[in-house]
C-alpha cells in the first residue's frame, strides 16, 4: 500500500519539531552505500531558511542508511509514505541500486510521476531509472551510456541519451556521478532557488573552487 501523507505523520521527531515549510518539502531517497557527496551541495541550499523548503530523508524501510563515507544517517520516511507537500524526489547515487533493494522507491516515483512531481536522479539512481523505463521517452544522461547498455538490459532510450554531466529532461532531472554542481543547479532551477542570490558566483565558487565578485 502507498500512502499520500500530512507531514505530522511521519516518524521522525526532528521534522515534526521542524517549522512548516512555505514552498514544501524535497525527499532525499538514500539506498544504502550512498554516495554522501552526490546530494549535498543541493540539499545545503534547500534547507537554508531562506529557501523556503525542507529536506527530508527516505529510506526503503525508514531505517538508517549508511554512506560509502562512512556516515549513518536517519530516514525520517520509509518509501511508502510522500508527504502530501512534496515538490520533488531526489535519488542519491550508492552502490546497491540495482541489487534489488531499492524496488520500493518505484512506488514513490509512480506517484510523483502522476502528480506533475519532478524527480533527480544521479549517478546509480539514473542507471536504476533506464532499466525500469522511465527514461526511455524523455532526454536524460547517467554515468554512461556503456553503463545502461551492461546494466539497463530493459533500456531503451538509447536516442535521448545526452553525452552531457545533467540534462533536466522535464519529468527527469539526470545526472552523472562527477557532476553534483551541475546536478544541484538544475534542481535549484526547477525549484526556483537562487544560491547566494548570485547563481553564477555560486556555481563558480564550487566547479572552480574559485570566488567571484557578485
Amino acid at each position: 500500500m502507498f500512502d499520500i501523507v500530512a507531514l505530522v505523520s511521519t516518524p521522525s521527531e526532528r521534522t515534526r519539531a521542524m517549522k512548516e515549510p512555505s514552498k514544501g518539502s524535497v525527499i532525499a531517497y538514500l539506498p544504502e552505500r550512498f554516495a554522501d557527496w552526490e546530494a549535498g551541495l543541493a540539499c545545503a541550499e534547500l534547507n537554508k531558511p531562506d529557501a523556503g523548503y525542507r529536506v527530508l530523508t527516505m529510506s526503503a524501510d525508514g531505517t538508517p542508511r549508511r554512506s560509502i563515507g562512512g556516515w549513518t544517517v536517519a530516514a525520517d520516511l520509509a518509501s511508502d509514505k510522500l508527504p502530501d507537500d512534496t515538490r520533488l524526489l531526489m535519488l542519491v547515487g550508492g552502490e546497491t541500486w540495482l541489487d534489488g533493494s531499492n524496488d520500493a522507491v518505484l512506488r514513490a516515483v509512480d506517484a510523483c510521476v502522476a502528480r506533475g512531481i519532478p524527480v533527480a536522479a544521479i549517478c546509480g539512481a539514473c542507471t536504476f531509472l533506464a532499466q525500469h523505463g522511465y527514461l526511455d521517452a524523455c532526454e536524460h544522461t547517467g554515468n554512461a551510456a556503456f553503463e545502461f547498455a551492461e546494466f539497463a538490459p530493459a533500456y531503451r532510450g538509447q536516442g535521448l541519451f545526452r553525452s552531457a554531466p545533467a540534462v533536466d529532461g522535464g519529468a527527469f532531472i539526470t545526472a552523472n556521478g562527477a557532476a553534483s554542481v551541475e546536478f544541484a543547479s538544475l534542481v535549484l532551477s526547477r525549484l526556483d532557488v537562487k544560491p547566494w542570490g548570485d547563481e553564477h558566483a555560486w556555481f563558480t565558487a564550487f566547479k572552480r573552487g574559485t570566488f567571484v565578485e557578485g
